[in-house]
């Protein structure tokens, strides 16, 4: 075994013989547990519990619940402050100076369990109220001031679910690395389908995802928070776009097929260096690149939708920006929104582009943003619309 590797390795873990006893933890158990893990100590001392509220490293269960490798596990754990921590439990049986031990893996999904309870809350309580709204219509003169009264109450939920949307999914204006970012993301209805995220990935290379929920509404709000639960997971443990897509892909599609609901997503890794970027793209809209002598060019590129197979079918294209060039990501709400006439917004998008290409990053999509508003001549749009922008400077 490499003990270097494994000391330093992201995941929690710690090797014990058979009777739980600790013969090596590494750095990131320590820093969850603290001095609890330590060689020579017994795991039955943290108390981890499994579904029955059983300590899993008791003598009288140890023997059976480790009798056979297994992966993904859960199990708790009550911090002395009262705060639970979730994770899964991995083992496998490894073999040290001819002596058998367990090797466990913990994975801390605390913050994904929380933020899924949160919402499935939220989504059971919207659900009871249009169920009572329902009924109460049926009495006149009452139903008005009970449907009033429930309408608040929805509304206050839904603007509550927007705000902790906007926590979660911020809008961006910053400068990482000589490229500076800007976006806005305007909502179809009090919360949104789309979503999009950037992070930085070593000191090089900027990561960003855009993606965008079939419909709008509550149904969509979810899927984009159970995606973000699932990329702040994965790209933890995962370090190319493939992989964390791949892992992506896997925790999503059954909610994705069993609510009969798609996700279009495109995936950048920008680097700094050199201004090389690489996408991935699942079916979503393609990104423009603004050169700096205000050349529109869409990228090539097409793959299927998050859903629809099993299999993750990506497109994949490498490009470039030079100083001074742009590359714009959207959701199909911009380029597919209509006029009174029935004319689509993306022609009249690209020309717009052309006249201010010499705008900052702010500029653009603020321009953008207002010039749709008096294409669409309406006060709200019909799909979610989203524009980001990144500008090597």
């Amino acid at each position: 075994m490499d003990n270097v590797f494994f000391y330093k390795a992201p995941e929690a873990s710690v090797i014990a013989d058979n009777d739980g006893k600790i013969l090596m933890a590494n750095e990131k158990i320590k820093e969850i547990f603290g001095e609890i893990i330590e060689e020579k100590n017994y795991l039955y001392n943290v108390n981890f519990l499994n579904s029955n509220s059983e300590n899993i490293f008791d003598p009288s269960i140890i023997k059976s619940y480790f009798e056979f490798e297994f992966e993904n596990r859960e199990i708790t754990y009550k911090k002395p402050e009262g705060f639970i921590l979730y994770f899964l439990l991995s083992q496998k049986k490894i073999d040290i100076d001819e002596n058998k031990y367990l090797f466990l893996s913990f994975k801390n999904v605390t913050d994904f369990v929380s933020y899924k309870k949160i919402f499935e809350e939220l989504y059971d309580s919207l659900t009871t109220k249009t169920i009572e709204l329902d009924t109460v219509i049926i009495e006149k003169e009452k139903a008005y001031k009970l449907l009033k009264q429930k309408d608040d109450e929805m509304l206050r939920q839904l603007n509550l679910a927007r705000e902790v949307q906007k926590g979660i999914f911020p809008e961006i204006n910053e400068t990482i690395n000589n490229f500076s970012l800007y976006s806005r993301l305007k909502a179809a209805s009090i919360v949104s389908g789309d979503f999009f995220s950037v992070w930085k990935t070593e000191d090089r290379y900027i990561d960003f995802i855009i993606a965008d929920v079939t419909g709008h509404g509550v149904p969509s709000a979810l899927i984009t928070m159970m995606l973000k639960m699932s990329l702040q997971t994965r790209i933890a443990e995962y370090k190319t776009p493939e992989d964390i897509l791949e892992a992506v892909k896997n925790d999503m599609h059954g909610i994705l097929s069993n609510a009969t609901i798609f996700v279009t997503l495109i995936f950048a890794r920008i680097d700094t260096n050199n201004g090389n970027i690489s996408i991935l793209d699942c079916g979503h809209t393609p990104p423009i690149i603004l050169k700096n002598n205000g050349e529109v060019k869409v990228v090539d590129i097409n793959g299927m939708m998050l859903g629809v197979i099993d299999e993750l079918d990506m497109g994949n294209v490498d490009t470039n920006i030079e100083k001074g060039d742009m590359i714009i990501f959207i959701t199909d709400g911009i380029i597919e929104a209509q006029n009174q006439e029935g004319e689509f917004y993306e022609k009249y998008f690209y020309e717009k582009l052309k006249k201010i290409y010499k705008e900052s990053p702010e500029t653009i999509v603020d321009e953008t943003i207002f010039d749709l508003y008096k294409f669409v001549n309406k006060e709200e749009f019909s799909d979610d619309a989203t524009i980001v922008c990144v500008k090597r400077i």
